[in-house]
């Protein structure tokens, strides 16, 4: 388990606080605090938050890595399970444990995220919060991880792009798993933006003693406001891989059906001339060389005057366009 902590000072940034021994007083003080936790196993969060007394379901819940996005209200806490992802390619999202306490944030992840250190790194440099809240310090946290993974999504739009000029261009030489993953992997995405939109809704809903948004009302619908719109636009990007996965099909019926009418001008043309040789081939006592010198010519004849003779017709059809 790796520890980080942090305490929001007067000039609302954040402060580190080197050495971490919290005894259980320290959630009746008025000091606002960020503890960010990596990679903790049920004895490690039983160690640091046991002593606070908070209802037992929330260290079951912390430790519940069944992935769905959850708002549940205690009665000392609010334990918020928030949807990102690290990077593009990933299926399954990294879901965020947040506990929110009257003066302290504890966030919670199993892998090393290296978005959170940054905005550790940017409140304890320049950055400064919008006041001394932990209302302010989460506004902060969701709007840069919502912002980064909105930046994925400006990837995401150029491989779709790249995609589908592509698919213009030279049809024959895309392959319909490209079109299926990035479709999967869209879906995806749109899963966890509504999982971000669910959990600012809600927000903005919650009635508690530990959280309040307080001042930052505007600020948290400003953000709901920006994920509808960041919604609608993958939602948008889900419907183009649609509309190109149908295309494709249609190319691939397409060429299927061109190939089947030559296949089928094929068989017509040499149909008669196989009826030739077949009726050659039972009569060849009555056509042999030994009995009538031109039989074989003359029906030679016949199969190329035939021959020619169909695919001229069917040139003038239009059969081979």
């Amino acid at each position: 388990m790796d520890i980080k902590a942090f305490k929001i000072n007067e000039n609302n940034s954040l402060v580190p606080i080197d050495s971490i021994d919290l005894p259980p007083a320290w959630i009746q003080d008025e000091t606002r605090r960020w503890i960010d936790i990596e990679n903790p196993d049920a004895a490690d969060l039983h160690k640091l938050i046991g002593p606070l007394d908070l209802d037992p379901n929330v260290i079951k819940n912390l430790l519940d890595y069944d992935s769905r996005t959850e708002v549940i209200s205690f009665k000392k806490s609010l334990i918020i399970k928030f949807p990102t992802h690290l990077n593009i390619d990933d299926f399954d999202p990294l879901y965020l444990r947040i506990i929110c306490l009257p003066s302290t944030l504890i966030t919670i992840h199993q892998k090393p995220y290296t978005r959170i250190n940054k905005i550790a790194g940017e409140l304890t440099s320049d950055s400064r919060l919008k006041d001394e809240s932990i209302s302010a310090l989460l506004y902060y946290i969701f709007d840069k991880l919502i912002d980064e993974n909105a930046k994925l999504m400006i990837a995401l739009r150029e491989r779709i792009d790249l995609l589908d000029e592509s698919l213009d261009e030279s049809p024959e030489l895309i392959e319909r798993s490209n079109i299926v993953k990035l479709k999967r992997l869209t879906g995806k995405h749109i899963v966890k933006f509504e999982g971000q939109l669910y959990c600012i809704g809600t927000l903005q809903k919650v009635e508690s003693d530990v959280f309040s948004i307080g001042r930052q009302r505007e600020a948290y619908s400003d953000l709901y406001i920006h994920l509808e719109t960041v919604v609608g636009i993958i939602n948008n990007y889900q419907t183009r891989l649609i509309d190109m996965n149908q295309s494709y099909l249609i190319f691939i019926q397409g060429r299927t059906s061109s190939r089947l009418r030559v296949l089928t001008i094929i068989s017509a043309i040499f149909l008669p001339q196989t009826f030739l040789i077949s009726w050659y081939a039972l009569t060849e006592k009555y056509l042999s060389p030994d009995k009538w010198q031109v039989g074989y010519p003359i029906v030679m004849v016949m199969v190329l005057i035939s021959t020619f003779i169909l695919a001229i017709y069917f040139y003038k059809k239009g059969w081979f366009k």
